[in-house]
């Protein structure tokens, strides 16, 4: 999807093989539509290689989101206005062949993981991989019972854990959000339908099959993430993943 080679892996800037998508992570400090605001400016970054066929970054934001200046940018500097994205891309699919994607009408691609908070001037990617070595590859290796933190081996989703309905809660649009899936239907699911009883701090486990966290609150913020049988990496968002065969998944 991607022409373009140059993501951001903890820090250092590397190559990648064109015709792929990167995805960067919340470490990727690269740049949606914004120019001078960070000493390094990406074209590398999803949200900016999809453009040519997107044509349009209002498309990345959603009615009634809350734009949130995650780094706490100067954005009056900016030489053009700032895209908001309310949606992040499943960063597990850094670098991965289209081809190789097991079942693509269940896969997330696109997701909002972060409620009606919607980041300015970012494109990022959630979950994200653990790749701790710039001088490796940065592409999702499968599950195994021995996995580690070597490059593509973990994986997790960052949350917002606790904040105010209006923000972190999944529940956008009744009680669910939008997702795009990897064969690009986009449809409306439904979020936590098992919540905590008020006051309470117990876990209300939600159906690991279908919602990317296990725990909600009575808002509908999520309180953690499923992980595969073998807790390496985040359920529903493995691009080999059958979606058929389970397993016994992790609440983390």
């Amino acid at each position: 999807i991607s022409t373009s080679t140059a993501l951001v892996n903890t820090g250092t800037l590397r190559a990648t093989n064109g015709g792929i998508l990167t995805a960067g992570g919340l470490d990727n400090r690269a740049l949606v539509q914004v120019d001078d605001l960070s000493t390094v400016t990406l074209n590398g970054n999803w949200a900016n290689n999809t453009q040519p066929y997107r044509k349009n970054y209002d498309m990345l934001d959603t009615p009634g989101s809350i734009p949130i200046n995650l780094f706490n940018d100067n954005f009056a500097t900016a030489r053009r206005k700032p895209a908001v994205t309310s949606f992040q891309m499943n960063g597990l699919l850094n670098t991965w062949s289209a081809t190789a994607i097991n079942a693509p009408s269940s896969l997330i691609m696109f997701w909002q993981p972060w409620g009606r908070d919607a980041i300015q001037g970012y494109g990022t990617a959630n979950p994200t991989l653990t790749c701790n070595t710039a001088a490796a590859p940065c592409q999702y290796v499968p599950p195994t019972p021995t996995c580690s933190s070597a490059n593509g081996q973990w994986s997790g989703i960052v949350w917002k854990n606790g904040k105010a309905a209006n923000t972190s809660s999944q529940w956008q649009y009744g009680r669910g959000s939008v997702v795009t899936y990897a064969d690009t239907s986009t449809k409306f699911v439904s979020r936590g339908a098992n919540i905590r009883a008020t006051g309470s701090t117990a876990r209300v486990l939600s159906d690991f099959r279908k919602d990317p966290y296990f725990s909600y609150d009575q808002s509908g913020a999520p309180h953690g993430e499923w992980q595969d049988t073998n807790f390496c990496h985040s359920l529903l968002f493995m691009p080999d993943f059958d979606f058929q065969n389970f397993g016994n998944p992790f609440a983390w």
